[in-house]
């Protein structure tokens, strides 16, 4: 049977242990104990005897710190076995109390014969004190730092596996966004081709570069926000060669971009939505489109009419981008983001902001 014991493996919690055990043992020798037994002009143990007597009690609570520490409660009360855990302390506070009497004996060596009992049954009751007073201390300060150890690996490991379980999801979601956008590019490309041939060419020049972008670029969690707003400044330029005279588009977007990052992708989707619902050849129609930098926060502001014949836009989210964007939000930008979306009939607005 093999018999192994976990102790700390970090070099600086191995160094603060070792300090403070030092200082603990040398206490006996560093602050002489007033003895009760000088009381009474009895003679006391020689210095050195007392020392050492002080110092191995203190070895026998540093032995059953660790005893504890790695030992009984990783093996034990770990895995839900209390009632050996208990039955083991138990034991463990029984010897070091046998311990202590033989060295109270051998004090008691060093003493003249006495009829004192008061003075012995004095003594007795002190040590006997002080001796328990010290090992629940020992018990609590062991079993505290290894349950802290635990507790501390224990949410690490939380934090870990829902980091890497965000990550999947998030790869998951860009891998859906990525050929639902691609295919609405094409759709609408495809209509470009049979309402303005000429336009196809320039057209398909900026979609070239879309598709780079999103093939060797959003593969990355973060992007520099410079490269994201050029990607969308390419699609609004790809909309405008489709947008017929009864359109109007207002644009807005920052001159100075700062050196920030964001995840790829995330402001698209609600600017795809306005184009997508908010066209029509029957109306006038009005799109207006604001993206603002103030220090580390983005504001992005979209509006597009609610036209009469357009049921698919509602005030909830519909499509699998806007879905998967929403998503996205929460997990990258946790507490981080503020999103609203409103629809009074007349125009749905998408208001957005992320702190950078």
């Amino acid at each position: 049977m093999s018999f192994k014991i976990k102790l700390p493996r970090n070099y600086l919690t191995i160094l603060n242990h070792g300090s403070l055990w030092l200082v603990f043992l040398g206490i006996p020798i560093i602050f002489e104990p007033i003895d009760p037994v000088t009381a009474g002009n009895i003679a006391a143990p020689p210095i050195e005897i007392r020392h050492w007597i002080g110092v191995g009690m203190n070895l026998g609570l540093v032995a059953f710190f660790y005893f504890n520490y790695a030992w009984m409660i990783p093996r034990y009360y770990l895995k839900g076995k209390t009632m050996p855990y208990f039955i083991g302390i138990l034991c463990a506070y029984i010897t070091y109390q046998f311990c202590i009497i033989i060295m109270r004996n051998i004090v008691f060596l060093y003493l003249p014969f006495t009829t004192d009992t008061s003075l012995m049954i004095r003594i007795i009751h002190i040590s006997h004190v002080l001796s328990t007073g010290f090992f629940m201390l020992m018990w609590a300060a062991s079993s505290g730092f290894r349950l802290g150890e635990e507790w501390k690996r224990t949410e690490n490991s939380r934090r870990e596996a829902d980091s890497r379980r965000i990550s999947s999801e998030l790869a998951l979601l860009k891998s859906q966004i990525n050929p639902h956008f691609l295919l609405n590019s094409l759709n609408n490309l495809y209509a470009l081709a049979l309402t303005a041939p000429e336009k196809t060419p320039d057209a398909i020049l900026k979609l070239s570069e879309m598709v780079a972008y999103i093939l060797y670029e959003c593969t990355k969690p973060k992007i520099g926000l410079d490269r994201d707003l050029h990607f969308i400044e390419n699609y609004i330029a790809l909309q405008r060669l489709r947008l017929a005279s009864n359109t109007t588009l207002t644009l807005e977007m920052p001159k100075d971009i700062p050196q920030k990052e964001i995840e790829p992708m995330l402001l698209i989707s609600y600017i795809e939505n306005a184009f997508k619902h908010g066209l029509t050849t029957t109306q006038p129609c009005e799109i207006f489109i604001s993206i603002k930098i103030d220090e580390n926060r983005l504001f992005m502001r979209v509006e597009n009419q609610v036209l009469a014949d357009n049921a698919a836009q509602k005030d909830t989210q519909s499509g699998i981008g806007l879905e998967n964007t929403q998503q996205r939000l929460a997990h990258s930008y946790p507490e981080k983001h503020h999103l609203s979306i409103q629809n009074d009939g007349k125009k749905y607005i998408v208001a957005l902001e992320i702190e950078l």
